[in-house]
């Protein structure tokens, strides 16, 4: 049974693609966030029509990039749109560009431990996505 939602009180916002492309990964992964608190919020538990909302509530910039998609996977309809929607907007990782910035700004603090701050050492973490081993 479908249920009637206001969406009009929400926090979510259309989601844009074209505003900033340098940035549309991490703000792709705020607006996913704050639409699955709206959607437990809501009490919304059936997949087809979280998927609905999903679509509806990002825009019409997503819903044409989502007709051309590949299929995502998932146990359901929501989650492999989720999975597409995801896999599209999660930036590609340059490893060894990466390893470059990483092992830069580790030596260049070498000379300077004495007066390390803790915004120094939060420069010197990985990207999230990153482990030592693909170093």
């Amino acid at each position: 049974m479908a249920v009637s939602l206001d969406t009009s009180t929400s926090n979510v916002r259309t989601f844009s693609v074209s505003t900033d492309p340098l940035t549309v990964g991490s703000r792709w992964k705020k607006w996913k966030r704050a639409f699955e608190y709206f959607v437990v919020g809501r009490g919304v538990t059936n997949a087809a029509q979280k998927k609905a909302l999903l679509l509806n509530m990002a825009g019409e910039e997503v819903q044409d990039i989502f007709e051309v998609l590949p299929a995502g996977e998932g146990a359901n309809e929501y989650a492999r749109a989720m999975a597409a929607l995801d896999t599209h907007f999660t930036p590609k990782t340059n490893i060894p560009y990466e390893r470059s910035v990483f092992c830069s700004r580790a030596d260049e603090r070498v000379g300077r431990q004495s007066q390390t701050t803790s915004q120094d050492y939060d420069s010197l973490l990985l990207p999230a996505n990153m482990t030592m081993w693909t170093m």
